[in-house]
């Protein structure tokens, strides 16, 4: 026996079965038991009463096909070619910055005790101007313009909105004031721009660009300091100006005095609007400079802005820029690098993220107590026969205490961990500048290292800046500085919160002694960024 076709029964079983024509439609099934119950079932479609033939058999044309494919792929090589078309419209934005501080202008908007950096009361602050321009035939609507700079400086606006653009006008200008706070130390001087909109036929276009804050907003100039803790020396390969040429922007800004600037032979002292105080010292004889600072965070705005202003002076258009049969400029770093200071502000900067986590644990079971707490008093106050409160009034009153302790320890807290993050950052762009000197690294292996190494300091509750670089390192150690091709197949751990901060600092130090060795991220000899197959380094395998 075969099974041709089946039907399901809703709850019976039939004594008469019969086959009829209901409704128009043929081969319905009516079933009937024994207690009168009647079901009707239908099988299923009928089948297609005719079915398409091709009657006509033809033969394939191999050689139009070819034709075809050989069109298509010169459609394709010629897209490729001429590249992506450009839009008919093209928004620009420029910045102008001026070298000379705004002290004491527009500061109906500060109160006295605002925490922003003042020199004789006067507030610092900077006025940049954004000028959108936009080139093409046609007009740009609803531009969002978008600044982003560094913890320590407050924006007058950081969004811009602008309903209309239109071309050959007059640029759009817009002020955007610059102020420090004074209580976080200064991690870096440029500020990024990016501009969005929507072109007119309906697709989105993104402008991104940057400009640097003068070091004037941030530092001013004061007597001579000699005793620092913390020191890096710098030599360069010729001999520099002094430094009254190459910091005549900062000692020429109206709130410094003549005496200070002319008085100043081979060493500048600077303090910054957070209060920590710098030291660059140029030695005549052999063209090195000693910065010094009394934080190992502090040393890196000065280091940088000394680093730009030589690169100005000797570069193509400076006074000092070198012949085309002369050797160019560069800067070298010969000491050990400072890993130990950096490691400690690492330490630092993960305590308080655990100490923070501690903190909101502890918030989170003071807030459930205080529910469970007064859900009990609301019961009892309710009931009308109450039993006796058995001191709970007392206890939500003290729960509600610790709960506003615990807000406030917070607030302290997350405060810390703003400022140490900032120093977090400078800490690092200076480890980063160092290896760069140290081991001669061109700017594309720089890049590369930064962007394992970040100086973008960003924690959030899932997420914090230990464990993103852990595992930027531990890739960039299995794949561009991998010794042998074991490490390369290795697979990554999942991304989870250290218990310490042991495992970050040896894949920091692993990585610094591979680029000792001469490992690069970017060098073409290496296929595929790893080498020929070599004995394994105990203690250096990226675990």
């Amino acid at each position: 026996m075969q099974l041709v076709w089946c039907a399901r029964l809703q709850g019976m079983v039939p004594a008469q079965i019969c086959v009829d024509t209901v409704g128009g439609v043929r081969g319905m099934v009516v079933l009937m038991d024994g207690k009168g119950k009647l079901q009707i079932c239908y099988l299923g479609t009928d089948p297609p009463t005719a079915s398409l033939v091709n009657t006509e058999m033809k033969e394939l044309n191999y050689d139009e096909m070819e034709e075809e494919h050989q069109e298509l792929l010169r459609v394709i090589r010629q897209t490729h070619g001429d590249g992506a078309t450009e839009p008919e419209e093209s928004l620009v934005v420029d910045s102008q910055v001026p070298q000379v501080l705004d002290l004491g202008m527009n500061e109906d908007d500060c109160d006295a005790d605002d925490p922003v950096g003042r020199s004789d009361g006067m507030v610092m602050q900077l006025t940049v101007n954004l000028c959108v321009t936009l080139g093409g035939g046609k007009a740009v609507e609803n531009v969002s313009i978008t600044l982003k700079a560094p913890q320590c400086f407050a924006l007058s606006q950081t969004s811009i909105f602008i309903d209309k653009v239109e071309p050959g006008r007059p640029p759009v200008i817009i002020p955007v004031v610059f102020r420090v706070w004074n209580k976080i130390l200064c991690s870096n001087l440029e500020v990024a721009v990016c501009a969005s909109y929507y072109s007119l036929n309906n697709e989105p276009r993104t402008v991104a660009s940057s400009f640097w804050l003068p070091f004037a907003l941030v530092a001013k100039p004061i007597p001579p300091v000699k005793n620092a803790k913390h020191k890096i020396q710098l030599d360069c390969n010729k001999q520099p100006p002094q430094l009254q040429v190459l910091f005549a922007v900062l000692l020429n800004q109206p709130h410094v005095s003549a005496a200070l600037s002319q008085g100043m032979s081979n060493l500048l002292s600077i303090q910054y609007v957070s209060g920590t105080e710098a030291t660059v010292l140029m030695l005549k004889s052999s063209g090195r400079f000693c910065v010094q600072a009394a934080e190992f965070a502090a040393l890196w705005v000065l280091t940088q802005e000394l680093c730009n202003r030589l690169y100005e002076y000797f570069g193509p258009g400076g006074e000092g820029a070198a012949a085309d049969d002369e050797e160019p400029f560069f800067i070298t770093f010969q000491d050990s690098l400072p890993l130990h200071d950096y490691f400690a502000l690492i330490d630092d900067h993960f305590d308080l993220r655990r100490h923070l986590d501690e903190l909101r644990k502890d918030l989170a079971d003071r807030t459930q107590q205080y529910r469970v707490i007064q859900k009990r008093l609301l019961v009892r106050f309710k009931d009308r026969n109450p039993s006796p409160l058995n001191h709970l009034d007392t206890l939500l009153n003290l729960t509600f205490e610790q709960t506003l302790l615990l807000t406030d320890a917070i607030d302290d807290v997350e405060q810390a961990l703003r400022t140490v993050s900032c120093h977090l950052s400078a800490a690092t762009e200076l480890v980063l500048l160092l290896v760069k000197f140290r081991f001669g690294m061109d700017e594309e292996n720089f890049i590369a290292l930064r962007r394992h190494l970040t100086p973008e300091v960003c924690d959030t509750t899932e997420q914090g800046w230990e464990e993103k670089v852990d595992t930027s390192l531990l890739h960039l150690l299995r794949t561009a500085l991998a010794r042998s091709v074991k490490e390369g197949n290795s697979l990554p751990p999942p991304m989870k919160v250290p218990q310490d901060t042991l495992k970050l600092r040896k894949r920091i130090t692993t990585v610094v002694d591979r680029l000792a060795t001469g490992a690069r991220m970017t060098d073409d000899a290496v296929a595929g960024g790893i080498g020929p197959p070599e004995e394994e380094v105990p203690g250096e395998d990226g675990e």
